[in-house]
């Protein structure tokens, strides 16, 4: 079989495309082409979106293939006509995914293919046929195993629901009846879950190579007994504490989460100054204790700012003089790292860092905020996106350019030309902002060499943490799917007795053991100080993510047509995990960055 992929290397036959996939975002579209009034045409895609696909090539009719879709995603080129969309075709608040699952699958030429399956679009399940041509099969630059195909299906839309239109101006209808999905997948083959590498790039070491030390790293990736009892410790209160009646009314109030068991968490159990070294009040743990923390709060979708105010203290230790050798450090910003790291680590001040861009990623806008000296001290200019929690942060550590030079400032809340407005997100169990600066007053912390330095560590324990908290969130999917498939019947017989739920189940956990494996994995590097870290948090983070958006779907439908209703949590982690990615860049900033470290 030839393979004209772009970026493709390799002759394959058939049968050696057996394997699981998913889909790759940066290499994927999913367009539609409809009709608008009479003469013309309308085009236009999705572009958030999720999948899993089963290739046999051996027997092409037991492949089977999941996709989801963000509704709200679409786009055409026309904001109002985006927005119309959304809102009267799509109804995305109550609607916000669009999914496909095969029911079977037909091989009718040596690279032609037919799925059928179910396709659903606000909440109506109808049967679909599409037809899917292989374009390509092989090994990219960066060693990952892609197979591409190319499809389209046409379908009425009022099939589905989608009925409500809206007169032109001009005469005629905003968008026919007929609409033409064009699908064109590429999916990237997934190691076996023993396999711990990097599928994106050399860069990632074999895994005896993540620490200098010469313990073997099967070893430090076993739970200490202190990191057990810390483990122990959270669950149990955690589990006596938030239960879902409590995490709903919470993140139906202001300011979001509960500040009384904020405090107890912070205070009661030290967790609040869990990496501050001691000299400042914190407990001086590490990376791989916190990472231990993460994944309990993951598990239970906490709610409350403790990451944003770990990072931000992350940032004011670079200020204290641990990072001499990358330049002098400033008196303002020593003395206001002294000022502030006890209160952060008794848990009387939350803290947030504002380092993203407008998508999300931390080092794709350098411009974004500017800093000017004036007479009267630094003073920042622009906007971050996706600040954790800086509605409720006393402090905010800021990344900005002093002309050319990266440096990182501090602001303190209620500061002059400081403005703090919601971000709308998925997630409904983590708030994040914008935060607009206007000639705001603001403290040096550190800059050039120390700025990326700290900034870089942000990032690092940043990823460790949404890694471990996907672990978390993939485990109480497992944990539920369980418990779920063994008490409920039909026909007389448990749910779990049918084959399709057991291998269900069993795909879910073998996400979670790769997911916890890749976080644990790069949260010992990073506490062993290992000059890999930072690429093994960005690939923990690429994995666990994915694996967290695929079992949250997966438990979706195991629980039939409830399962993504408000009655069940379900809905909740599903859009934890499709939310989490977006505060790092996403899937396509992780994979570029394994691509070409910086």
């Amino acid at each position: 079989m030839s393979n004209e992929q772009p970026g493709m290397t390799t002759t394959t036959t058939l049968g050696e495309l057996t394997g699981d996939y998913i889909l790759d975002p940066a290499g994927t579209r999913i367009g539609f082409v409809a009709r608008q009034a009479i003469f013309t045409t309308v085009r236009g895609q999705f572009t958030e979106f999720a999948g899993r696909v089963h290739l046999d090539g051996d027997d092409p009719s037991r492949s089977s293939a999941r996709l989801t879709i963000q509704a709200a995603s679409i786009q055409t080129a026309s904001a109002r006509r985006d927005d119309h969309l959304r809102r009267a075709f799509l109804d995305t608040p109550d609607h916000p995914a669009i999914t496909f699952t095969s029911t079977g699958a037909e091989q009718l030429s040596e690279t032609s293919f037919r799925l059928t399956g179910d396709l659903t679009i606000r909440g109506t399940t109808k049967p679909v046929t599409a037809d899917f041509e292989l374009t390509g099969a092989g090994y990219d630059q960066q060693g990952a195993f892609l197979v591409g195909f190319q499809g389209t299906v046409t379908i009425n839309r009022r099939d589905w629901g989608v009925s409500w239109n809206a007169a032109l101006e001009g005469g005629g209808a905003l968008v026919s009846n007929k609409v033409t999905l064009e699908l064109a997948p590429v999916t990237v083959r997934q190691c076996r879950p023993t396999e711990l590498r990097s599928t994106w790039g050399p860069t990632w070491p074999a895994a005896p190579r993540v620490r200098s030390s010469p313990v073997a790293i099967r070893d430090s990736l076993v739970l200490t007994d202190d990191q057990r009892a810390l483990r122990d410790l959270v669950r149990g209160f955690l589990a006596d504490q938030l239960a879902s009646d409590s995490l709903r009314a919470m993140i139906d109030a202001e300011p979001g989460y509960s500040p009384e068991l904020h405090a107890r968490l912070a205070t009661g159990l030290g967790l609040a100054g869990l990496t501050i070294p001691e000299e400042f009040g914190g407990r001086g743990l590490s990376q791989a204790d916190a990472g231990v923390v993460h994944t309990e709060l993951g598990h239970v979708l906490y709610p409350g700012p403790f990451l944003p105010s770990g990072l931000a203290a992350g940032v004011l230790l670079a200020a204290t003089g641990d990072a001499a050798d990358y330049g002098p450090m400033t008196a303002d910003g020593a003395a206001a790292a002294k000022r502030w790291l006890p209160l952060l680590a008794d848990g009387s001040v939350i803290g947030t860092i504002a380092a993203a861009g407008r998508d999300g990623r931390w080092w794709s806008d350098p411009g974004g905020v500017r800093a000017h000296l004036t007479p009267h001290g630094w003073r920042l200019y622009g906007s971050s996106w996706y600040v954790v929690a800086a509605h409720v942060a006393g402090v905010v550590a800021v990344s900005a350019r002093a002309g050319s030079v990266p440096a990182m400032f501090l602001v303190e809340a209620g500061t002059p030309g400081f403005r703090v407005a919601a971000q709308r997100g998925l997630d409904l169990t983590r708030r994040v902002c914008v935060t607009s600066f206007d000639a705001t007053p603001a403290v040096l912390l550190v800059q050039d060499g120390q700025a990326v330095a700290a900034l870089e560590r942000a990032e690092r324990d940043f990823l460790l943490a949404t890694a471990a908290e996907a672990a978390g969130g993939i485990s109480w999917c497992l944990d539920t799917a369980v418990l779920y498939a063994r008490d409920r019947e039909q026909n007389g017989r448990p749910t779990g007795s049918f084959r399709a739920v057991a291998h269900a189940c069993v795909e879910m956990l073998e996400s979670f053991q790769e997911a916890e494996a890749a976080a644990r994995y790069a949260a010992v590097a990073a506490a062993a100080g290992d000059a890999e870290a930072p690429t093994a948090a960005r690939v923990a983070a690429l994995r666990a993510g994915q694996a967290y958006r695929t079992v949250t779907e997966t438990a979706s439908h195991l629980f039939g047509g409830v399962g993504s209703t408000w009655e069940r949590d379900a809905q909740l982690y599903y859009r934890r995990a499709w939310s989490a990615e977006r505060l790092a860049g996403g899937p396509q900033a992780h994979r570029a960055a394994l691509a070409d470290p910086r």
